[in-house]
């Protein structure tokens, strides 16, 4: 049973890479699956961005003005089965910003935070998502350096509609 299913994870896993190839996908698309393969570590979207945005090493890189998974690693799992209305109201809950206690909010720097290194060509998708994130940030209380908060409110103003 177990080489079945290391047997299907690695074709799985193979398509997977074929198809990032020529493929991006959209934040939505992004956020659930995040979301279906990590329901422990992502409890709702929230936890996505902040994992998106603020970690250094995240996993991802912003290309051709997408946030694209570089590593692959999602797939070295199984997915955790969840419910399709559990993922909805993950991925719409962005008012319930509760974190694990065990890990706090992550320091953003300059050289590794996506959010603070946002490209010129960034997609719609993704620019609402960044303009979603940076505004949570900046009226949450959340201490940050004063140069990341400087060009979080200066990227605000700069994409105001």
């Amino acid at each position: 049973m177990n080489l079945v299913l290391v047997t299907l994870n690695h074709i799985l896993r193979m398509k997977i890479q074929i198809l990032k190839k020529y493929y991006k996908m959209t934040v939505q698309e992004t956020l659930m699956q995040c979301l279906i393969y990590y329901p422990e570590i992502f409890p709702n979207r929230w936890s996505v961005y902040h994992q998106w945005f603020c970690v250094n090493g995240c996993g991802y890189n912003w290309e051709d003005g997408e946030l694209v998974d570089d590593s692959g690693s999602y797939i070295n799992v199984l997915p955790t089965l969840i419910s399709k209305e559990e993922v909805i109201k993950r991925t719409a809950d962005f008012t319930n910003t509760e974190r694990d206690p065990r890990y706090p909010i992550y320091p953003m720097y300059s050289g590794g935070s996506m959010i603070l290194n946002i490209p010129d060509n960034i997609k719609p998708d993704w620019k609402e998502a960044v303009i979603e994130f940076a505004t949570w940030i900046l009226n949450s209380g959340i201490k940050i350096k004063d140069e990341h908060k400087e060009y979080l409110i200066n990227y605000l103003k700069k994409n105001e509609s």
